[in-house]
């Protein structure tokens, strides 16, 4: 999915649902999405999947400028490597905050019914 981050930097609440797969991922990257993102201000958010033995992590983090990441929590979350897995991400902005929900399962299973992880960015980025 592609989106025009100028026009979507505007966005305040929404919703992305992706489909992802650690097939061909090697053991020094990942994958993930990014949910809000200005480009000229360099700063966002991102969710990020890794797989590599200790190094294996959920991430939500802030994208604080082009070289700096700021995690705000992890969850459980393990991807599998060789099966698709889903995540579903809110993104709230509020006055005071921007709330990040995220649920994350594995392809064929039921989507959960509460989010995995819910997130209180006291410092608005959008």
């Amino acid at each position: 999915m592609r989106v025009n981050n100028a026009a979507f930097a505007a966005a305040t609440n929404y919703e992305m649902t992706a489909r992802l797969n650690m097939k061909n991922v090697t053991t020094t990257n990942g994958v993930g999405i990014i949910g809000y993102f200005d480009p000229v201000n360099i700063k966002g958010y991102v969710i990020r999947f890794r797989r590599a033995g200790s190094e294996s992590y959920c991430k939500i983090e802030k994208i604080m400028d082009s070289s700096n990441l700021e995690t705000l929590d992890t969850c459980s979350f393990i991807p599998p490597q060789n099966d698709w897995f889903n995540i579903k991400a809110q993104y709230e902005t509020m006055a005071d905050k921007t709330i990040i929900r995220m649920k994350v399962w594995a392809a064929g299973t039921t989507e959960p019914t509460t989010w995995t992880k819910e997130v209180n960015d006291l410092t608005i980025v959008s």
